[in-house]
C-alpha cells in the first residue's frame, strides 16, 4: 500500500513538475511526503529481514525490491525538501531501477508469486521509470513524450501494488481464517 501511495503521489508530482504548476513549498511539501512514506516503508522493510515472515527466496526478491523503494523515496524527498540537485539522485534511481528489472525477471522466471505476469509487470515498470529518471534529469531540452510515459508507467505501477496489495491483504486474512 505504501508503495502504491508513493508511486501515485509521484505520478502527480511529475505531472505537477513538468507543467511547471507549482511553487518551491508545494515542492518542499511532496518531498516531506516521500521521505515520510520512504522512512515508514524501511520499518517495513527490514522487517522481513528480522521476522522472516515469508520463505527466503521472496525476502530476496520483495525485501530487496520494497528497500530499493524506500531508499529512493528517502533520497528523492530529502533532495526535494533541502532543494538538493536531483541528478545524484538519479543515478542512484537508475542503480535501484536495473535491480527492479533483475527482480522482475527472477519472479517471472520462477514464479515467485501467485501472479507471475503481474508480478513482474510491477516490478518491471518500476524499474523502467526509475531508469528513465536520468534521462529527464539530465535532458537539456523537454521530452514531452517521455515526460508522459513515465507518468503512465508510475501511474500503472501505483494501480498494481495496490491491487497486489489489496489482494495480498485478502488472501492473508483469508488463510489465517481457514486455519481457525
Amino acid at each position: 500500500m505504501l508503495i502504491a501511495a508513493g508511486s501515485l503521489i509521484f505520478a502527480i508530482y511529475l505531472y505537477k513538475v513538468f507543467r511547471k504548476s507549482f511553487e518551491k513549498k508545494e515542492e518542499q511539501g511532496f518531498g516531506g511526503v516521500f521521505f515520510i512514506i520512504g522512512l515508514i516503508a524501511s520499518f517495513f522493510g527490514l522487517g522481513l529481514y528480522f521476522s522472516e515472515p515469508i520463505p527466503a527466496q521472496y525476502i530476496e526478491i520483495y525485501g530487496v525490491g520494497y528497500l530499493v523503494f524506500t531508499l529512493l523515496m528517502i533520497i528523492g524527498g530529502l533532495s526535494l525538501m533541502f532543494n538538493w540537485n536531483e541528478k545524484p539522485a538519479s543515478y542512484l534511481a537508475v542503480i535501484g531501477g536495473i535491480m527492479l528489472l533483475g527482480s522482475a525477471y527472477t519472479v517471472f522466471s520462477f514464479s515467485l508469486s501467485k501472479s507471475p505476469f503481474s508480478t513482474a509487470l510491477m516490478f518491471g515498470l518500476s524499474g523502467l521509470g526509475s531508469i528513465s529518471s536520468i534521462i529527464l534529469t539530465h535532458s537539456t531540452k523537454r521530452l514531452k513524450v517521455l515526460e508522459w510515459l513515465v507518468i503512465l508507467i508510475f501511474v500503472a505501477v501505483g494501480l498494481l501494488t495496490l491491487y497486489s496489495g489489496m489482494h495480498a491483504q485478502y488472501g492473508h486474512v483469508a488463510s489465517t481464517l481457514a486455519a481457525k
